[in-house]
């Protein structure tokens, strides 16, 4: 079963899965068709899910929440990107409760959200104290949310992703179109560090601490830490453009984004020595080469 489902990284998720012979449920709001998917309906906020949607499962992973960097974070979307973490959770516990037989292992998404607000020049590790901001905030809420998975008595990890590179989504898409138009510049002064990962090494990820029943936190990124700036230089590096912009100043992000500007200018370099010590083998180590493949691929 996964929640969130039919997002960017449910849909490569279900590819990764499906290719290795598991059958797919989705959780939705909607009940809608899918091919190769059996997908049953549910309402978090109101504490409604469909009879027998969680039943004979070998894993969950749970990917459901708002997407916290689509609209500006008002009062309203505040709540909604908090509420749609908190209720899906608080349903799924409760409704594993009941039953006999529940999952083998359970895979909750997190971010390194957790982190922001605390940056210093060092590199951070999962034992390290929790930051400050909304998107701190946030996350440790969740984390707190889906510790109560441990209470079923199923191994449970929760995944700390970092900026999850996709030409479809995310901060990726976002910098194509400048970069191809000869104005992919850093922002600001450019050396706040970058903690990424391809999509498809999340996939991975996920797929093998279910299949691993891995418990505890773990920070989802990439073994090459990068600033801004050289993010920037290696995307124009793979689209063979070079730039005529200036650097984009931050306090000209703030203004048009507010507090959600932290999302770029952030400092967050963050380890993945955790999981590279469970066996877990990252596909895409470098970032040329995950940005080669993932513009050569449209994935």
């Amino acid at each position: 079963m996964i929640t969130g489902g039919t997002g960017l990284l449910g849909k490569v998720l279900t590819k990764l899965l499906q290719d290795d012979g598991y059958k797919i449920r989705y959780l939705s709001r909607s009940k809608q068709q899918i091919k190769d998917v059996e997908v049953f309906q549910w309402n978090p906020s109101k504490g409604e899910i469909e009879l027998g949607a969680l039943e004979n499962l070998h894993g969950l992973i749970h990917l459901a929440g708002a997407n916290v960097g689509e609209k500006a974070w008002t009062d309203k979307q505040r709540k909604r990107i908090l509420d749609s973490r908190l209720d899906s959770t608080k349903l799924l516990v409760e409704e594993l409760e009941k039953l006999e037989a529940k999952p083998s292992a359970i895979v909750s998404a997190s971010a390194i959200g957790y982190y922001m607000g605390q940056a210093g020049g060092v590199v951070i590790k999962e034992a390290d104290r929790a930051g400050e901001g909304f998107l701190s905030e946030v996350t440790q809420k969740w984390e707190n949310a889906t510790d109560d998975f441990r209470t079923l008595n199923v191994p449970s990890t929760q995944l700390r992703i970092g900026i999850v590179l996709s030409t479809k989504g995310g901060a990726l898409q976002k910098l194509l179109l400048p970069a191809k138009l000869f104005a992919g510049t850093h922002i600001g002064d450019g050396s706040q560090r970058m903690s990424w990962i391809h999509l498809e090494d999340v996939a991975s990820m996920m797929k093998f601490c279910i299949e691993s029943k891995m418990e505890g936190v773990y920070n989802a990124v990439a073994p090459q830490i990068v600033t801004n700036k050289s993010f920037s230089r290696s995307l124009r590096k793979v689209l063979g453009r070079f730039n005529i912009a200036p650097p984009l100043p931050a306090f000209i992000l703030r203004l048009a984004m507010g507090e959600r500007a932290s999302l770029v200018l952030e400092d967050l370099a963050v380890s993945n020595e955790k999981i590279q010590s469970t066996g877990f083998e990252f596909k895409f180590k470098d970032l040329d080469v995950a940005l080669k493949d993932l513009i050569s691929r449209s994935l």
